[in-house]
């Protein structure tokens, strides 16, 4: 090359070299380098040189979020969008202590999923850290999980990275393990199924309560059936749907109305919005 087609040489591949200084990134500098040479020569003026690099096989391997992007009909980010999104990424993995995450590859599955930084941090706080922050309660319940999925925290981590399926279904696993966890600190095993609870919206907050209430409401109508000889058998089921369905309870209505009649002296019957309003308590 000339001197003129050297300098304009090195300031081009100062450019472009800088879209490719990862770790095993020197072959591609390789390929970069002879690329830009051999244009050059072509006399291929400088300004098109940067719009034929984005037909090489090596610049679509290192952009291939790009790729995944446009094959689902999506348009491509430009080099600086690209790497500013990588710089995001990386940054929120490496604040949540998943440093082994943050590879290239993973990148270029969050870009071509259409995975904003936003959602990714989501994605970390809402189902990582409850993994990693759980109580005693929760973490034998996720150790459960983790022993009847066969998986580790490694597989968790990684789940992060599968898009909105993959994570949802942590969601719903970790969620599903909170509910089991109330029910366990409160001696219960629910008798709904923390699957169906979670279909139902019910959060730990709320399952913490509801189980608290079906807790003291069964002990105390289970020995209302020994007094009156009545069978309690799928009470909890029952007490279960009224706390978190708002269906009445049939065995506690008639459990209560014969206290009451025994009291009274008549049947004493009561009305759903009467039995609904002693949550907590008969």
């Amino acid at each position: 090359m000339t001197a003129e087609e050297q300098s304009v040489y090195n300031i081009i591949l100062a450019g472009l070299g800088s879209l490719f200084t990862g770790p095993g990134d020197a072959t591609v500098i390789q390929q970069l380098a002879s690329f830009i040479q051999g244009q050059i020569l072509d006399d291929i003026p400088s300004e098109e040189i940067a719009i034929n690099l984005r037909t090489q096989d090596f610049y679509k391997q290192r952009f291939a979020g790009n790729e995944a992007l446009k094959a689902a009909g999506y348009n491509s980010l430009s080099e600086a969008e690209y790497l500013a999104q990588e710089n995001q990424y990386l940054d929120i993995l490496r604040s949540n202590g998943l440093n082994n995450l943050a590879t290239r590859d993973n990148f270029a599955s969050l870009i071509g999923g259409s995975v904003s930084p936003a959602e990714l941090n989501d994605r970390v706080i809402n189902v990582y850290d409850r993994i990693r922050n759980a109580d005693e309660a929760l973490s034998n319940e996720l150790n459960a999980l983790r022993q009847s999925m066969n998986i580790n925290e490694t597989d968790l981590a990684s789940a992060l990275l599968m898009g909105k399926d993959g994570t949802q279904m942590l969601k719903r696993k970790i969620a599903e393990a909170e509910i089991s966890a109330e029910a366990t600190v409160r001696g219960l095993k629910s008798a709904m199924g923390a699957n169906e609870l979670v279909k139902l919206g019910v959060n730990r907050a709320q399952a913490a309560q509801g189980f608290e209430n079906v807790k003291q409401m069964q002990g105390s109508l289970e020995k209302l059936g020994g007094i009156y000889n009545t069978d309690t058998t799928g009470l909890q089921s029952q007490l279960e749907k009224e706390q978190f369905g708002g269906m009445l309870s049939q065995k506690r209505k008639q459990l209560v109305n014969k206290e009451l009649g025994t009291f009274s002296g008549k049947s004493g019957a009561l009305t759903g919005q009467g039995i609904k309003s002693t949550s907590g308590q008969f």
